[in-house]
């Protein structure tokens, strides 16, 4: 208004028809004209005054009120993170001196000018799979939390005194062990924040600090990390038993060694899911078997593949998981790896995008992706129909973290006889399965988020899930089983339906 008024003034000391230009200005200029010049001229220096101070005054002011996060927000997503999408912060383990983030201070600028760019619309909370079944974990809370916290301990920052502000960020500062614990690292808070907040990279940094600096966590995850160090899978089944698989499902995969110096075209990573897992490794044999029709030349490390390192780092355990890392790329490069085909989307995202971090840099695909471009060669070819009605679960990890979401859809669409039938939330809009971030070997209190997942998956009345993950399928399958379904709906991996209908 101010505006219109320092216009209006200045225009009532101009005369010509350009003055028509600036209609609400001209408009109040008119009743001006009717006081002396001297009068109007002392309007124009008072107005323009009065709109400068006050338009000073509102910039001054916005960082302090409600509507500070208009220029947080633009400054949050101008220095939004352009690195691969998902992956975690390395964290330095020979010199760093805290692992992780126990107090507001260890966050860093861009993580603490997330906090201030919160708008509190809730949109990561009505999407978050904890927090719409039950759990105390609130994205939104989590972040306002955390800012409440910062704006209390911040005076005693400046002072250097942070020793004497006595409440702990943990716990104290209103983020408890259960909302930590709680998060599946589904990424969905992330994908769908105005303003690229990073909710799940906090929470993991919290993690790493209760791991590796006060030794607490679930005691799952006590049995989990141990079972990764002594026998490098989660499951804690013998490491002389990775190759076993290949027994029992009748398949026999190159076993590459350095002595033989192979060639060939593509590394199959069979994850530890699909060497130890009964149902996964019927996923990976068909895979195989699908390789084997196409004449594609792979190989498998066998017994020197150890779990790529999801489960630690995503529980906290960094340092376990850069020990992992650090043997798998030993392995790999000695053997010459350059292309890598992952059958499990969190084994993708590690290798793809977390491992170039300690210098393992390679091609990496999901079997769907593969299989696509093997059907588009003509090296693969559907023969037999599979009349079915299905529908498709998303994976998180291949979703929002790969946006891998047309190319399984066009695998189904080769197939005659499917009749796909879309959940409500599908794509990136997927809701989670509840077992990243650690949550696949921890016990869920309340609602099971793949209870209600399958449920979603039952209502289309498809007689076939589909999915492409092994934690998902494992989700899926206990859904089903809890909804007394499973002679009615079967789930299957994308794989085992072209196996059953390519030659």
């Amino acid at each position: 208004m101010t505006g219109f008024l320092t216009e209006a003034s200045r225009l009532s000391m101009l005369s010509g028809f350009e003055n028509l230009w600036n209609p609400v200005g001209f408009a109040l200029s008119i009743p001006l004209h009717l006081l002396p010049e001297s009068w109007r001229l002392f309007l124009v220096h008072f107005f323009w005054r009065v709109h400068l101070y006050l338009v000073l005054f509102t910039l001054a002011s916005l960082p302090y009120g409600k509507f500070g996060h208009i220029p947080f927000g633009v400054a949050n997503i101008f220095f939004r993170n352009l690195g691969p999408k998902g992956a975690f912060r390395p964290v330095d383990i020979e010199n760093s001196e805290v692992y992780g983030v126990g107090q507001v201070e260890h966050f860093t600028w861009k993580q603490l000018l997330d906090l201030e760019a919160c708008v509190r619309c809730g949109r990561c909370q009505a999407r978050c799979p904890a927090y719409n079944t039950g759990k105390t974990l609130s994205p939104k809370k989590v972040i306002q939390d955390l800012r409440a916290h910062w704006v209390a301990k911040a005076p005693y920052l400046r002072k250097g005194q942070a020793e004497a502000f006595e409440e702990p960020m943990i716990e104290g500062g209103g983020v408890s062990h259960e909302d930590i614990w709680a998060c599946t690292t589904c990424r969905h808070c992330m994908e769908t924040c105005p303003m690229q907040i990073e909710h799940v990279d906090k929470i993991v940094d919290m993690r790493r600090y209760l791991v590796l600096m006060e030794g607490q966590m679930p005691q799952e995850l006590v049995t989990l990390n141990r079972n990764l160090e002594n026998n490098f899978n989660p499951w804690g089944v013998g490491w002389s038993a990775r190759n076993d698989w290949m027994t029992r499902r009748k398949v026999s995969p190159r076993i590459l060694t350095e002595e033989e110096n192979p060639e060939f075209e593509v590394l199959l990573w069979v994850g530890c899911a699909g060497a130890y897992d009964d149902r996964y490794q019927r996923v990976v044999a068909s895979v195989c078997k699908l390789l084997d029709r196409a004449g594609v030349s792979y190989g498998v490390l066998g017994t020197q593949e150890k779990c790529c390192g999801d489960p630690a780092r995503a529980s906290g355990n960094e340092y376990l998981y850069q020990t992992l890392v650090a043997e798998n790329i030993a392995a790999m490069d000695a053997l010459g790896v350059k292309k890598i085909l992952a059958t499990c989307p969190h084994c993708l995202k590690t290798l793809s995008k977390e491992y170039p971090q300690f210098g393992g840099n390679y091609e990496v695909v999901h079997h769907t992706q593969f299989l696509l471009e093997l059907l588009g060669q003509g090296r693969l070819k559907p023969v037999r129909p599979m009349p079915a009605k299905l529908t498709f679960h998303d994976s998180c990890y291949l979703s929002r973290y790969a946006d891998i979401v047309a190319e399984p859809r066009r695998l189904l669409g080769a197939v005659e006889g499917i009749e796909l039938a879309e959940m409500p939330r599908h794509g990136t809009e997927n809701f989670c399965c509840g077992a990243g971030g650690g949550r696949m070997w921890m016990e869920e209190e309340g609602t099971r988020i793949n209870n209600v997942r399958a449920e979603e998956a039952v209502a289309t009345g498809a007689g076939v899930i589909g999915a492409a993950c092994p934690f998902c399928l494992t989700m899926l399958s206990d859904g089903v089983k809890a909804q007394k379904k499973e002679e009615e709906v079967q789930v299957l991996d994308i794989a085992e339906i072209l196996d059953r209908v390519t030659a």
